[in-house]
């Protein structure tokens, strides 16, 4: 369904407004472009970590992971944009002696622009959503504390997540490593809370390391 919906709406409209910006006046590259398709797609793999501005009065985060797959369109050009689906793990020490860890594996989907204004560097924005499944451990109570009864709850809660970032690309743009930083934003009924994080990150696109040795 959700593929569906990026075909019909997204997609069409994303690939009018780039096309003409990237291969207007060189008739070559259409085909160029058309004849590489696949080597757009990639995996995404990267330290990730919350920075603790807000929250290290009761929590402290340590560094976790993202992974994901995605498709870069027009990667070989000045406009280009991606799609990822990710996921993932971080972890957060409570340092409230009643609150003790929390575990969030992330499921989000994401669109992200990049500019590069030569070609092995870019400027990356980007934007998304998705769900955290969370696990809490805490003590309910004082009494709890003392007879060491620890419970655990589960969650789902929603985030939208925003980005902003650079790349620097090698091997032709086979390989980027990437730095971001960024917000995913908890919507809840007492304001919206907000959890910033550093990530540095590598993109490997499979079919352009196979192509690269024909390259040279």
């Amino acid at each position: 369904m959700l593929f569906k919906l990026l075909r019909k709406s997204f997609l069409p409209i994303i690939f009018a407004l780039l096309l003409p910006l990237n291969l207007s006046g060189k008739p070559q590259k259409y085909a160029d472009f058309f004849s590489n398709w696949s080597d757009g797609f990639f995996a995404d793999l990267g330290v990730h970590s919350y920075i603790p501005i807000g929250m290290h009065e009761y929590a402290f985060p340590k560094a976790g992971f993202r992974t994901g797959l995605g498709y870069h369109l027009f990667n070989d050009y000045n406009h280009s944009v991606l799609f990822e689906v990710n996921s993932g793990w971080s972890f957060i020490s409570g340092t409230n002696p009643l609150v003790r860890t929390l575990d969030l594996v992330p499921l989000g989907f994401f669109a992200e622009y990049n500019f590069s204004p030569v070609h092995f560097f870019s400027i990356n924005a980007g934007a998304g959503c998705g769900m955290f499944f969370s696990s809490v451990s805490r003590y309910k109570t004082a009494v709890d504390l003392i007879q060491n009864d620890l419970a655990y709850e589960n969650n789902q809660l929603f985030f939208i997540h925003a980005n902003l970032g650079t790349s620097f690309k090698f091997l032709k743009n086979s390989f980027s490593l990437c730095l971001d930083f960024g917000i995913d934003l908890l919507p809840e009924n007492d304001g919206p809370i907000p959890l910033p994080y550093i990530s540095l990150s590598t993109k490997f696109y499979p079919f352009r390391i196979a192509k690269y040795p024909k390259m040279h």
